[in-house]
């Protein structure tokens, strides 16, 4: 497996190096080197070109790895609840975006598709593209939205806040004095006509959120602020009154992710920091009290929350590169790269296994 937008050129040992070929790998192990320690993996915002992202593309139950290309292209790993597969590429064109590629079921059939959200009029409307995927790739764009005259919507997620298994598109402005968050449902062949779900603005010091912290099987509006997250719990029709889950800051300066990591079906918050990871399970009404769940990661890539078992409780997805050999003589050095997993036993991450 690799890493997409790492780019290696390959020179014959015992010949001098081109100056091209070693301005090239320089410049590639310093977008690497920069990117590594300052890119939150936050699951939220979609990816661009050149990130990555897991979801369940074949609807075996288990979380997979997905490059989103720097060319615009999409390459798949799947997880065999062991390792990750060779990765194969589910989409040899450009799959172009404005705000990123998110991955969510859209069509209510167990598989993640890929979703792309676009502007046009000169940046007064908006389209909605989707991608579905067949379980092997992606097929071609269908338009499932468009919007003229919008304006002010600066956050995008798409899930199911509906409670019928298709991931919903939802638009919130993220300010104060806002609009508030409005969603637009999934018919499984299209987005409907969007509808406010709120009647006030909700807005994040930090990041919006979407999961299910409940346990009701329906996605919640999570406001992660610097001193405290705030729910949102859906109806299925509208976001509640919002309610204080913690009162003190639990920030994350490696990631943090809302995800069910003990098995209970309620989506419990995870921080990593230098130092380890930390969690706080959700009790359906509240955030409990923190512990450590791992020891620091060592990982210098993003790392990732997300079942890649199937057994109900997510797992750490990290991820770390070395640079061995002195230029010259072997130029480039031999980068390295390795994927890890500590899987969850509902209440600590256990020691970490390769998976590629």
């Amino acid at each position: 497996m690799r890493r997409a937008g790492l780019c290696l050129v390959k020179v014959r040992r015992g010949t001098p190096i081109a100056t091209g070929a070693l301005k090239l790998f320089n410049k590639a192990m310093a977008v690497a080197l920069f990117l590594a320690p300052f890119f939150p993996s936050e699951a939220r915002d979609g990816i661009s070109p050149g990130g990555d992202a897991m979801a369940d593309v074949n609807a075996d139950g288990r979380a997979d790895f997905i490059w989103y290309e720097s060319a615009g292209t999409l390459r798949v790993a799947l997880s065999n609840g062991s390792t990750f597969s060779t990765s194969s590429t589910w989409s040899s064109t450009a799959f172009p975006t404005a705000y990123g590629v998110w991955f969510a079921d859209v069509t209510g059939d167990g598989r993640a598709d890929a979703i792309a959200v676009r502007e046009y009029l000169d940046g007064g409307a908006i389209r909605v593209i989707v991608r579905r995927s067949n379980g092997s790739s992606f097929l071609p764009e269908e338009e499932w939205y468009s919007e003229v005259g919008w304006s002010g919507w600066t956050r995008f997620d798409f899930k199911d806040v509906s409670g019928d298994g298709k991931a919903d598109f939802i638009l919130n402005p993220n300010i104060v004095g806002g609009s508030g968050i409005s969603v637009a449902t999934s018919s499984g062949t299209g987005f409907n006509t969007r509808t406010a779900w709120t009647s006030v603005d909700f807005v994040a010091e930090r990041h919006i959120y979407y999961e299910d912290v409940t346990g009701d099987g329906i996605a919640d509006a999570i406001a992660h602020n610097t001193n405290s997250i705030l729910v949102r719990p859906s109806t299925g029709s509208a976001f509640g009154t919002a309610s204080t889950w913690l009162s003190v800051g639990f920030n994350g300066t490696k990631g943090v992710w809302f995800q069910d990591v003990t098995g209970d079906g309620k989506a419990d918050v995870i921080v990593e920091n230098t130092d380890g990871v930390q969690v706080r399970a959700s009790s359906g009404t509240a955030f409990l009290g923190s512990g450590y769940w791992a020891s620091s990661l060592g990982g210098n890539l993003p790392t990732w929350v997300a079942d890649v078992t199937g057994d109900g409780e997510a797992d750490i997805v990290y991820r770390y590169y070395a640079v061995s050999g002195v230029c010259p003589p072997f130029c480039p050095p031999v980068t390295t790269q390795w994927g890890r997993v500590r899987y969850s036993d509902g209440s600590t991450f256990l020691s970490a296994t390769t998976w590629y």
